[in-house]
């Protein structure tokens, strides 16, 4: 079974402001809310400029458009991972400058919408590093800390940062991919990746995310070998 929140298409760099602006709906999308680090409202103007206040989540096709004043963690209100999964997402990081607001996803989010929300994220950054953080009871710590990822750039020519991160989520492990080079591994017991699901995006970051795909695994897992 296969959940798709948004069609995969490639986005071609050149241009792609015009065709951005062309496309957006400037409406925050339906089905979806959001937990930000401090109070913040969605701005639905359009202006690409929100302020330490407010932040925008638009439609925008192919996917979503996201610029952030504070951070925070946006997500569907009725998604669920759970089982066997794969999320994968694809973000396009348009920050100028040595900005470092981490982008990525997050899984096993729990109490999303109260004081006690809990999840785990594996973002990007746009100097080619990469973490695994964990946070509940109010801190957010990291699980796997901020380090280069072998074979894996910061900005590409066009000056932009475009990842591809996945959470693979097996019955034994849970492993943390970013454009399919493996960045760590734990035991399925020790994490909690069931639950919600979506963006965690830090402050000020400003992207485009083309999709957001979860995979039901229904096939059976192999069986370990003697």
């Amino acid at each position: 079974m296969r959940t798709l929140l948004a069609a995969l298409f490639t986005l071609p760099c050149l241009g792609l402001g015009a065709q951005m602006a062309a496309t957006s709906s400037a409406v925050t999308p339906a089905g979806w809310t959001w937990k930000t680090d401090a109070p913040a409202e969605p701005q639905r103007g359009g202006t690409g400029n929100v302020g330490t206040a407010k932040f925008e989540f638009t439609h925008m096709a192919p996917g979503w458009h996201i610029t952030m004043g504070p951070g925070g963690v946006l997500f569907p209100a009725e998604g669920r991972a759970e089982g066997r999964f794969v999320l994968e997402g694809e973000m396009i990081y348009f920050n100028d400058g040595a900005d470092a607001a981490e982008y990525g996803v997050f899984v096993g989010g729990a109490g999303l919408d109260g004081m006690h929300a809990s999840w785990t994220a594996f973002v990007m950054r746009p100097d080619g590093k990469a973490a695994v953080l964990r946070h509940e009871h109010g801190a957010t710590r990291a699980l796997h800390d901020w380090a280069n990822v072998q074979g894996i750039s910061g900005r590409d020519s066009t000056g932009f940062a475009r990842h591809r991160v996945s959470v693979r989520a097996e019955p034994d492990s849970v492993r943390f991919f970013v454009n399919g080079t493996r960045v760590g591994a734990w035991p399925r017991a020790a994490l909690a990746v069931e639950g919600g699901y979506g963006f965690r995006i830090g402050r000020g970051a400003n992207l485009h995310i083309t999709n957001l795909d979860l995979t039901r695994r229904l096939a059976p897992f192999p069986a370990p070998r003697p």
